[in-house]
């Protein structure tokens, strides 16, 4: 069996589209206040660390959030509980 496949393509980029809104970015509107409950990993590398970092960073920003951080564990005995 033989099969023959041809393409074509144009070299010339293709055109973006501009798409407006009117709506103002997330960040800068204050919604319905929430908590937010998070169970990071335990932070024993420092990626993990930075996971945790980063949560609590980001919640400081928005003063519609509650942020409540539980300190995580590798120990699956006191996980389950």
């Amino acid at each position: 069996a033989t099969a023959l496949l041809a393409a074509c393509t144009s070299n010339e980029p293709a055109e973006a589209k501009e798409e407006k809104s009117d709506a103002a970015p997330a960040a800068e509107e204050t919604g319905k206040h929430v908590t937010i409950g998070f169970a990071g990993p335990q932070a024993d590398h420092g990626w993990l660390n930075a996971i945790n970092v980063q949560a609590s960073e980001r919640a400081k920003k928005y003063s519609d959030i509650t942020f409540e951080k539980t300190e995580g564990s590798n120990d699956t005995a006191t996980q389950a509980g």
